[in-house]
């Protein structure tokens, strides 16, 4: 199957969870995006922190899918520009490398290895810097 560029900004998550608790639905503000899906498929934030009260379960189904529908080795997270990390991302980088993936995160911030050395999360995901110029370019 070719790969392929995804691009979700429906605004709003649908109000709940795979936990079965019910919350509030959050206003997605369309930072995430999947650049590429393939074999290694890369997602991102387009470049801005992540607001408190993101709700990034709303995409888990749609990354397992992904993962399966394009024979996905390593699931990369482009961490440019972000500064902190919801604990709902944390969750997500574990499920997803329940399923055998390679999850990888380029650019995270000091804050945000601080919190995937207490997590102990640093030793399921690869840590990788890339020089990247004001235009986001490598």
């Amino acid at each position: 199957m070719s790969e392929e560029t995804y691009n979700w900004d429906d605004g709003t998550d649908p109000g709940g969870d795979d936990s079965g608790v019910q919350h509030e639905p959050v206003v997605d503000p369309g930072i995430f995006q999947v650049y590429r899906a393939g074999s290694l498929t890369v997602v991102g934030f387009r470049g801005h922190d992540i607001p408190a009260g993101f709700w990034i379960g709303g995409y888990r189904d749609a990354l397992k899918n992904i993962i399966k529908e394009y024979e996905c080795e390593e699931l990369a997270f482009d961490f440019t520009g972000v500064t902190t990390v919801p604990s709902g991302l944390l969750g997500l980088f574990v499920s997803l490398g329940d399923l055998g993936v390679k999850i990888s995160l380029y650019n995270p911030s000091g804050d945000v290895r601080e919190v995937l050395d207490a997590t102990s999360l640093n030793d399921m995901v690869e840590i990788h810097t890339v020089e990247v110029d004001a235009n986001g370019d490598e």
